[in-house]
């Protein structure tokens, strides 16, 4: 019989990968939640800010993917129980989120926030832990 534990690690990676999607996604749409957002009265400042704060939460977004996917390929945090199911909720909650955003055309500011709650934590977790095992030699790897 299988337990939950064989299958946290293909978990974590589906739900990573469709929220690493969902973000890609984003990256082509997002002009249209700007223009959404913004309606009819708006100056073009005000667009260029827009469109600056939302490439800016994509891209910090992106570079979280890459902490979270350099912890899954060189499994620095993969066999970490805990972990991985925090990995599979927030994962989870922000593919959902940003698809969401996508298909709806949420408005741009909501970015942050996912990037923040969805993206942000996962990649301190990784880097915790990488700091962990080849800088201070407090986990045993």
């Amino acid at each position: 019989m299988a337990t939950v534990q064989q299958y946290l690690i293909s978990a974590r990676f589906i739900t990573t990968m469709g929220h690493f999607i969902a973000l890609l996604l984003l990256f082509s749409t997002i002009d249209n939640n700007i223009d959404e957002s913004l309606g009819d009265n708006y100056d073009s400042e005000e667009k260029q800010w827009a469109t600056e704060t939302s490439w800016a939460a994509l891209i910090i977004g992106f570079l979280c993917f890459v902490c979270d996917f350099a912890g899954l390929f060189f499994g620095t945090s993969l066999f970490y129980n805990t972990g991985n199911m925090f990995h599979i909720l927030v994962h989870f909650i922000g593919g959902i989120l940003l698809s969401w955003v996508v298909t709806y055309s949420w408005n741009y500011k909501a970015l942050w926030p996912i990037v923040a709650t969805c993206n942000i934590p996962t990649a301190l977790y990784e880097i915790s832990i990488l700091l962990g095992i080849k800088v201070f030699k407090i986990i045993v790897y």
